[in-house]
Order: structure tokens, then C-alpha cells, then sequence
């Protein structure tokens, strides 16, 4: 008998401290959107995976918090960002607009977008953002893109869940224009099933040129946030940022999508 009660007793203790330490433990929902190839997966039920997640996973065993990372629709992520607390999302374009609303936890790639489209049917498509305005261009709510296009007055934006969608709609002919980053667009298109020659940039969105970010939210415990900062830098100082994100960057270099001169 007191045998069994002293395994009970032990058994009661060990939960106990267990709580404890998930108590004490800090937890990070992370979101991100579905973005070949940095945020992306290989089948349904398979883990978040790309360039840019294997940086942020890297952040995330540095700083020693736990986390779970969930690919959601951009503007479900946004919202869940300014309203939730311990939210992080990644990547997030740097604006002006943008400054004060989050706190900016380290770059993930450098942001240049342009506005794509195909390439038999250049002779008909708009050769300056001015002639644009009336062009079916498709964007994602809440995306930059999208909300600076919008504050330019554009008539014909055609708002998609995720950009993934973008190649079939222009195949089908229900856009005209999307916007994508040139380091980015060959290989996209190709693990989406699309050949990259059938596409070009015609477009440059010069305004937009900046970096991309993991950010949390105002509302997310500042010890985690320095965490994560410092964390961050630990990352880039070990050479493993550059690691990480160097295959990109070689496959930009074999895998290019043209642009109009």
C-alpha cells in the first residue's frame, strides 16, 4: 500500500513540475501565408516548409521558445497579428504605413515586386503602371500590393485568397497582371506546374522596393520580442542566415523570368 502511494505521490509531483515548466514556457503562434518557395507544403498534411521558413525555425530554436507555425490566408494572419497576443507572422513588407503598427524582428529577404504577365500577350498589355489603372490585376487583400494600389486608384484589381492562384486565373484569362518578386517568380512558377518563359515583368513598382520581415505584434510580451531579436542577430552573425537563403538565390540565377527593357 505505501508502496503505491509513494508512486502516487511521485507521479502527482512529476505533473506538477510539468505544469510548471509549460507555465513558464513561452509559446509563439506563428502565421505566414501559402508562398512558393518560401512558405509552403509538400502535401495536405505535411509540415510548413521554404527558404524563408527554415530562417524563421533556425530564429525560433536560437531564442528557445516554443512555437507552431500555421499557413492561413494573409488577412486572417494580419488580423490575428493586431489582435492576439504572442503572434508573429512572417514576411511582411516594410512600409511607412506599416512602421509603428508592429515591432520589426529581423529582415528575410530583400523586396523588389514587379507586375507580371504573359508573354503572348505582351503586345496588349499596359507598359506603365498610368496605363495600368484600368487592368484586371490580381492581388491579395491586406498584402502591400494590393493596398498600394488601391491608394492609387486602380479599377480593375482582382482580389485572390493567395497568390498561388495568380498563374491559373491568368491562364484563364480572368487577370491581366499579377505582382511577384523576381527572385521568387521562376520558381514559383514551376513548382506550380507553369513554365517560367511563358511569363515576363513588365511592370516595375518602384514605390514598393524595401525588405521583408518577421514582425510580432504591440501587443506580444517584450521579453519575447528582445528574445527573438537577439536571437535573430545570433543567426546572422553565425553565417547561418546567409546558409539558409543562399539556395534561393542560385536557383534566381538558373531559373530567371524576363524582364521588359
Amino acid at each position: 500500500m505505501f508502496k503505491h502511494i509513494a508512486i502516487l505521490l511521485v507521479s502527482w509531483l512529476t505533473l506538477c513540475a510539468a505544469s510548471e515548466v509549460r507555465a513558464s514556457d513561452e509559446f509563439l503562434q506563428i502565421y505566414t501565408e501559402l508562398y512558393v518557395p518560401n512558405s509552403y507544403r509538400e502535401n495536405d498534411t505535411g509540415p510548413v516548409v521554404g527558404y524563408v521558413t527554415d530562417l524563421v525555425r533556425e530564429v525560433m530554436a536560437t531564442a528557445g521558445i516554443d512555437y507552431e507555425i500555421e499557413m492561413v490566408p494573409w488577412i486572417r494572419a494580419v488580423q490575428a497579428l493586431e489582435s492576439t497576443e504572442n503572434v508573429m507572422v512572417y514576411s511582411m513588407a516594410r512600409t511607412p504605413e506599416r512602421e509603428d503598427k508592429y515591432h520589426w524582428i529581423g529582415k528575410t529577404l530583400p523586396l523588389e515586386f514587379y507586375l507580371y504577365g504573359m508573354k503572348e500577350r505582351l503586345m496588349d498589355l499596359p507598359k506603365t503602371l498610368e496605363t495600368a489603372i484600368d487592368s484586371r490585376i490580381g492581388v491579395v487583400r491586406e498584402d502591400v500590393v494590393g493596398l498600394y494600389l488601391e491608394s492609387k486608384q486602380f479599377t480593375g484589381l482582382v482580389y485572390v485568397r493567395r497568390p498561388s492562384l495568380y498563374l491559373n486565373m491568368l491562364e484563364r484569362n480572368r487577370i491581366d497582371l499579377f505582382p511577384f518578386t523576381p527572385l521568387e517568380i521562376g520558381l514559383f512558377a514551376r513548382i506550380n506546374g507553369y513554365n517560367e518563359n511563358d511569363l515576363i515583368g513588365i511592370i516595375k513598382l518602384d514605390e514598393l522596393s524595401t525588405d521583408q520581415y518577421m514582425v510580432v505584434g504591440k501587443n506580444t510580451d517584450q521579453a519575447v520580442q528582445q528574445r527573438l531579436m537577439s536571437a535573430y542577430q545570433q543567426v546572422v552573425d553565425s553565417g547561418k542566415y546567409e546558409e539558409l537563403l543562399k539556395p534561393l538565390y542560385l536557383q534566381y540565377e538558373t531559373i530567371r523570368v524576363d524582364i521588359l527593357e
